[in-house]
């Protein structure tokens, strides 16, 4: 077994989840918490190291794009809200693709 030569930024694909961290406020990451529970919550990717830099620039961008619309991210408890989640896949130096 060879190790690989990228230890950071090596995901090609994410499927990031829209809704609240921890203190209430709209994030786009990853989930947090414990479903069951009824702790539901996002973590922010800023530490992520295993995403790239360009991927989290995007996560960025589109969680503006959700504070400025003024549209709610979807509340899987309530069954309501519009932004539920977003998809970035790398394939090369400078091509995406984002759904």
């Amino acid at each position: 077994i060879r190790p690989s030569p990228r230890i950071t930024g090596y995901r090609n694909k994410c499927e990031f989840t829209i809704g609240h961290n921890i203190d209430g406020h709209i994030c786009v990451g990853f989930v947090g918490g414990r479903f069951a529970a009824n702790e539901h919550f996002v973590v922010p990717v800023d530490t992520c190291d295993n995403i790239s830099a360009h991927m989290k620039r995007i996560v960025g961008a589109f969680e503006k794009l959700v504070l400025e619309s003024g549209e709610s991210p979807f509340n899987e408890f309530e069954r309501k809200g519009v932004w539920k989640m977003l998809s970035i896949r790398e394939f090369g130096s400078d091509v995406m693709m984002i759904v």
